[in-house]
C-alpha cells in the first residue's frame, strides 16, 4: 500500500461512524476471548470486573460502591453476591460503621484465583496487541479513562 492510500485509509478511520464500529468490533473481540477463559471458570465479565474491583479494595468494599464503580443496581450486585459466594470467592461482612451496610471482600482463594485467572487472560490477549507499542497501548487506556471522566 503506498502512502496516499494510507493517509486516504487514516482520514476514513476518523469518521465518527467509523471510529464507533472500531470500537465496537474490538469491544467484542476483547470481550470473546475474555469470556472464553472465563467460561471455563463459569465466571461471567462482569462477575470479572466485580473480583477484580475487590481484589484492588484488599479492606473490602461497600456494596453500594460495587455497584457504582460497576454501573449497576445494587440489587444486581446481590445476585452477584449470592452466585460468587458458593465459589468461596468473596466474603460479606456487616460495616462496623452501618449495620444495614455490607462490606464485600475477597477470601484467600478469590486473591489466588484473580491472581491466576489475570495472568492467563493476559497471556490469551498478548497476541491481540503485538503490533502496538506499550506507549499506544497507555494512550488508549488514557483515551478511555478521558472519555469516562469528561462525561
Amino acid at each position: 500500500m503506498n502512502i496516499i492510500h494510507k493517509i486516504q485509509a487514516a482520514a476514513q478511520n476518523r469518521k465518527t461512524y467509523r471510529i464507533g464500529l472500531l470500537q465496537a468490533k474490538a469491544y467484542r473481540v476483547l470481550k470473546h476471548y475474555t469470556s472464553k477463559v472465563l467460561s471455563e471458570y463459569k465466571i461471567s465479565t462482569i462477575e470479572w470486573a466485580f473480583l477484580g474491583l475487590l481484589y484492588d479494595a484488599p479492606k473490602g468494599m461497600r456494596s453500594s460502591v460495587v455497584a457504582n464503580e460497576l454501573g449497576v443496581e445494587a440489587p444486581f450486585i446481590t445476585q452477584i453476591v449470592k452466585k460468587l459466594e458458593k465459589t468461596d470467592f468473596i466474603l460479606e461482612k456487616e460495616d462496623e460503621k452501618d449495620s444495614r451496610a455490607k462490606i464485600l471482600s475477597l477470601t484467600k482463594e478469590g486473591v489466588k484465583f484473580v491472581d491466576i485467572t489475570e495472568v492467563k487472560l493476559r497471556e490469551v490477549m498478548r497476541p491481540l496487541v503485538k503490533d502496538v507499542s506499550p506507549g499506544a497501548l497507555m494512550s488508549y487506556i488514557e483515551v478511555m479513562q478521558s472519555i469516562i471522566k469528561n462525561q
